[in-house]
């Protein structure tokens, strides 16, 4: 899949085939990838949760009002530090990889942020960005509500 067929195919999806695992490989394939993504002077300060523990998706999926694919998902990861901008970059690293091996994801914030990393026992100096689920998906997502006109989200010199 090039990346324009990425781009206009990634969708966040809710229904994941459970029964799905991911290889050891696949994991390493799309880690290894996100790790390509840029950072603020290269300092590569995002880090990576992968959740495997059944116990602690389940008390993820509390977290997370009930939402499934939190326990549904080949993969569920937390995605930590630098704010936004670096985590959110790779992320888009992630959902793009993902897609290109045939993968669907799902970005999410809709949880209990510090519920969550307490679960993970994530440092104190560390923040969560958001999560991001991947598997196979059992249902379509919702079609899109429709984008914004380009001529109102880009300009050229000013607002």
């Amino acid at each position: 899949m090039d990346i324009k067929q990425a781009i206009q195919t990634r969708r966040s999806v809710k229904h994941y085939d459970p029964a799905h695992q991911m290889t050891e490989a696949e994991v390493n394939e799309l880690m290894e990838h996100a790790i390509l993504s840029p950072t603020a002077f290269n300092i590569q300060h995002w880090r990576f949760v992968q959740v495997q523990d059944a116990e602690k998706r389940q008390q993820i999926l509390e977290a997370a009002w009930g939402q499934a694919q939190v326990v549904d998902s080949s993969l569920l990861l937390v995605l930590c530090d630098e704010c936004v901008r670096s985590a959110s970059i790779a992320a888009m690293n992630i959902m793009l990889m993902a897609r290109g091996m045939g993968y669907d994801t799902c970005p999410m914030d809709g949880f209990d942020f510090d519920k969550v990393a307490r679960i993970i026992n994530l440092p104190h100096d560390h923040i969560i960005v958001m999560m991001i689920t991947v598997g196979k998906k059992l249902e379509d997502a919702r079609p899109r509500a429709g984008q914004l006109p380009l001529e109102e989200v880009f300009f050229t010199d000013s607002f």
